[in-house]
């Protein structure tokens, strides 16, 4: 592509991919909810659901009202509005998405992945009893696969070609990986530095492309994960 990282936007890649045999099946949203719901009421300013979402480093805020699920306000909903004003007077109610799916607590999370990976929401509300019980996040469910997949995958006899790489690119503010890296090395940094993808750079540091978090969720969705490397799940199209 011929381009130096600066920034980027991305398209999502709507190629699934291959690998093996973990599935969420057997676990529900209890498994791996957030407890200690992070939410806002909806008569709260807007200015202190950024500040909220800031410091919880979530993407998204479920709104309540006396307790039950109102709307959810997204980073999206926030950023809709700062492009038309430098700042967000009224309150959450005025901003939220009420358009909103959930899941209950015993909800299978093989249908709360499935889901995420097709939803323009990176989270998703829990109710238990009708009530706002937590939030699952895209991240929280790579989190999820990582520690039940992690023990079976402590093969220390490849060493990773991208570790010099990242180190060097993270002195100066980038969290970047090479496309010959293998694949739960990007789940690590993402769920590590709560981001939401990584640019996929040669050893120049050209832009080849962006792995996102919901390129791994897919992967891990179709049961296709084995010893796959970066490149065989980034997104390519990278504008």
């Amino acid at each position: 592509m011929g381009k130096k990282l600066l920034t980027l936007s991305t398209a999502d890649d709507p190629t699934a991919h291959l690998a093996d045999s973990f599935s969420y099946s057997p676990f529900t949203a209890r498994n791996i909810i957030r407890h200690g719901a992070v939410s806002i009421d909806k008569q709260a300013p807007a200015h202190e659901a950024v500040s909220l979402m800031l410091e919880e480093h979530v993407s998204g805020l479920p709104v309540s009202d006396t307790g039950l699920l109102a709307g959810i306000l997204t980073e999206k909903d926030l950023l809709r509005t700062l492009l038309e004003t430098s700042y967000l007077p009224g309150i959450a109610a005025d901003y939220m998405s009420r358009d909103v799916i959930s899941f209950d607590m015993e909800d299978e999370l093989s249908n709360i992945s499935s889901n995420l990976v097709v939803s323009p929401f990176r989270c998703v509300p829990i109710l238990l009893e009708h009530k706002i019980a937590g939030t699952i996040s895209r991240i929280d469910l790579i989190r999820f696969y990582r520690q039940r997949t992690q023990g079976d995958r402590n093969d220390t006899s490849r060493t990773s070609p991208s570790k010099t790489q990242v180190e060097d690119a993270m002195t100066l503010g980038l969290v970047t990986v090479l496309p010959d890296a293998r694949l739960e090395q990007a789940m690590d940094l993402i769920v590590k530095h709560h981001i939401t993808g990584l640019p996929v750079v040669d050893r120049e540091m050209i832009l080849l492309g962006i792995i996102t978090e919901k390129d791994l969720l897919r992967s891990i969705c179709v049961s296709k994960y084995t010893d796959c490397l970066v490149e065989d799940l980034m997104t390519r199209e990278v504008l």
